[in-house]
């Protein structure tokens, strides 16, 4: 039987396609993709020999230009070479490339005064390459798509007008006559416009013209070129290069606390991932359980007015089996087989970022991307401790002993007491207090603890210096087990150099400026020692 080959990131409507033209969507073949999500080609023409060995007719090769969930290229210009290796071998296949989500990306290329588009090594830096907007083989793929037979593409995605604005276009365009039925009641000359009546050629015959005439009035206005449609697309893919580069920076920033692991790295403009604990994960299902809890707190919950939403996630799933030999680098190997072998899926958060005005979010405290992070970073820090403490304690659990030493111990604003009124905390934490004065005091207190919270005034660091000096020195409190609370110094003192030279790990000191989410994150910490006490 026929078959048409696509990539394992297909959108779903390619199955409805090949029901609708009588072929069956067994009929359609997905191939592996690479660790961009980028069709194979490797595994392309290996499978083209195969037909051509089995004498098996390839009706086509679907190539994509934006996948719905990660925004990836295919390799046109790779598999155009492909298609001359396999064509001197006897088979020949069309060549259609689903462009619907990104084919506008194209208008980011400059072009020749003939009218094609410039070569990727004429081209700026800043444009392409491995500084540039796009990296090079994906501007190399955007250059071929004029040698595919047909293209698909949606204006009312990056197009930005009006459902339902779809085309097909074909480099022959009489290609539109094997697919041609004539309506004897209606025009079919040059009269009806398209060379004749265009229903004759859609599966939809009458439709409104509104569309249409939305996508003439936009491309009129900004006109598909580098500096008009191409100035929005340049804007939407620097967007999503600023969020990835703050995401990695904020979930990177804290050592043994939330880690930022990418489905892909994002070339274009959305980005899959999962946020999981440092500490690992264990499996699928447990990931999968966090994953919809964050999607839960930024998502869509029937409140009617967009404006009392600060930022919406999207999420979406992939199945383990399928994607094994992406998700290795990604998740432990044992963890991805277990999974596989019982058939589960991925469930991965997404953004998509398609505003071209996103810059205008910017103001002089914070850009979007900035915001976006330090929000979902939240987000997740909290579910993950709601988790990890339920508010009943697991039997046979016990209470992990802490010592915090201020200031004012009791004062209403202290760390102490706020970690005494958290419900969860308590549960699981039995908290002790203490002011600096009297510490020297409670030399056998600090034999009964297993931490050490130092939050002393950030204006004098010189003299949480000294009581941590004397922590590790003369009480022998062991660095790893100390949880300094600290700020730059006033007096030009460097806290962080001196606390490391004393042997506290980075991932234990928490910032004054950050104190609210830094007592989770102490929270977060606290647990590790206590694992680690388990042991």
């Amino acid at each position: 039987l026929p078959t048409v080959l696509i990539s394992q990131a297909t959108h779903y409507c390619w199955q409805k396609n090949m029901d609708l033209v009588g072929l069956g969507a067994d009929a359609l073949e997905s191939l592996p993709v690479d660790d961009c999500i980028r069709l194979d080609t490797d595994a392309l023409r290996e499978r083209l020999h195969e037909c051509i060995e089995n004498r098996q007719p390839v009706l086509g090769v679907v190539s994509i230009v934006g996948t719905t969930e990660e925004g990836a290229i295919d390799p046109l210009h790779e598999i155009e070479a492909v298609r001359d290796e396999v064509g001197d071998a006897g088979l020949t296949f069309w060549h259609h490339c689903d462009a619907a989500f990104g084919g506008f990306f194209a208008s980011m290329l400059p072009k020749t005064e003939a009218g094609d588009f410039v070569p990727p090594e004429d081209l700026d830096d800043d444009l392409a390459g491995p500084d540039g907007v796009l990296p090079t083989d994906d501007v190399e793929a955007l250059t071929a798509l004029p040698k595919t037979d047909s293209i698909t593409i949606d204006p009312h995605k990056f197009g930005y007008v009006p459902y339902p604005a779809g085309a097909v276009l074909f480099r022959d365009y009489h290609v539109r006559d094997a697919i041609a039925y004539k309506a004897p009641y209606l025009a079919d000359d040059d009269r009806a416009g398209f060379g004749g009546f265009l229903g004759q050629w859609t599966l939809e015959g009458s439709r409104p013209g509104a569309v249409a005439v939305s996508c003439y009035l936009s491309q009129a206005m900004v006109p598909l070129t580098p500096d008009g449609h191409g100035r929005f697309m340049r804007n939407c893919i620097e967007a999503n290069q600023d969020l990835f580069a703050a995401l990695r920076n904020r979930f990177g920033a804290r050592d043994g606390e939330l880690a930022l692991l990418p489905f892909h790295r994002p070339e274009t403009v959305a980005f899959c991932f999962v946020i999981a604990p440092e500490s690992g994960v264990e499996s699928v299902a447990s990931l999968n359980a966090y994953t919809n809890r964050i999607w839960q707190q930024m998502t869509v919950d029937g409140r009617e007015d967009i404006s009392q939403y600060d930022f919406l996630l999207s999420r979406t799933e992939i199945d383990v089996t399928d994607y094994a030999h992406v998700l290795t680098d990604m998740l432990p190997p044992n963890v991805v087989q277990e999974a596989a072998d019982d058939d589960e899926g991925l469930t991965l958060l997404r953004t998509c970022l398609m505003n071209p005005f996103q810059t205008d979010w910017n103001t002089e405290d914070s850009s979007f991307a900035d915001r976006v992070s330090d929000f979902l970073y939240d987000v997740a820090l909290e579910e993950y401790v709601a988790h990890m403490f339920p508010a009943v304690p697991r039997p046979g659990t016990d209470r992990h002993s802490i010592l915090v030493v201020e200031q004012t111990p009791l004062a209403q604003e202290g760390l102490a007491r706020y970690l005494e009124h958290d419900e969860k905390v308590i549960a699981h934490f039995e908290v002790h207090s203490c002011s600096a004065a009297v510490l020297k005091d409670r030399s056998e207190q600090l034999s009964s603890v297993r931490d050490v919270v130092l939050h002393l005034d950030p204006s004098a660091p010189s003299q949480a210096l000294r009581i941590a000096r004397w922590l590790t020195a003369e009480a022998e409190t062991d660095p790893v087990h100390l949880f300094p609370v600290a700020t730059q110094g006033t007096d030009g003192t460097d806290f962080m150099t001196h606390l490391t030279d004393l042997g506290v790990p980075a991932r234990n000191v928490l910032l004054e400026s950050e104190l609210v989410t830094s007592a989770r994150r102490l929270v977060v910490q606290l647990n590790g020692r206590r694992d680690d006490a388990r042991a």
